[in-house]
């Protein structure tokens, strides 16, 4: 199974702008249970099986450098919650493009510079690896693993870009995989976006 999905939904994100505080600065607004999002489109959610967990609110400035953007595997605000997928938007900027590679062909790197980074329990590994698959970001929501290795990259030389990124619980509050929630979602995911 691919480690991505685009999505025909219509998921209403509210006023965004208004939580960045330095629009050239990389920075992350932490949403706890997606407050930004519209509830009619959480209660949408929630009835498929997705109960909106968190949301990232993330500033993305120009990178420079490929070396910049190293794969890692996504931690959790919370260490009891493990979030194996994320919902992701593209609300502002240049399509970029997400990579994935097999963990087993990733070297990791063992000092917590990312934890500084992202406030969380990130994993990082070697950036100079072949990845296994790339897909872009694009207006439709992607649903993405991040429980592999995954990063993002693609022409950002100029542009900054502003996503937004949903997180999941059950309806028992347990993790979701990413499998089940390709079947949660099954009617909604689109086969071509061309």
């Amino acid at each position: 199974m691919l480690p991505y999905q685009y999505l025909n939904l219509d998921i209403q994100i509210g006023d965004w702008k208004s939580k960045i505080i330095d629009f050239e600065k990389r920075q992350m607004y932490c949403d706890a249970r997606c407050q930004l999002v519209n509830i009619k489109s959480k209660n949408f959610l929630a009835n498929l099986g997705l109960v909106p967990y968190y949301g990232m609110l993330w500033n993305w400035p120009p990178v420079k450098n490929l070396e910049d953007c190293i794969f890692h595997i996504d931690g959790s605000d919370n260490k009891s919650i493990l979030t194996l997928f994320a919902l992701n938007f593209l609300l502002q900027g240049t399509p970029s493009i997400t990579e994935w590679v097999e963990e087993n062909k990733c070297t990791e790197i063992l000092d917590n510079t990312l934890d500084e980074i992202y406030q969380t329990t990130h994993r990082a590994f070697l950036g100079n690896v072949i990845a296994d698959y790339s897909a872009p970001i694009n207006q439709y929501p992607m649903l993405i693993r991040v429980d592999i290795p995954h990063r993002v990259r693609g022409d950002m030389i100029t542009d900054t870009r502003w996503t937004y990124s949903m997180r999941f619980v059950s309806k028992k509050f347990k993790p979701i995989s990413y499998h089940d929630a390709c079947a949660y979602l099954e009617e909604y995911i689109l086969v071509s976006t061309n």
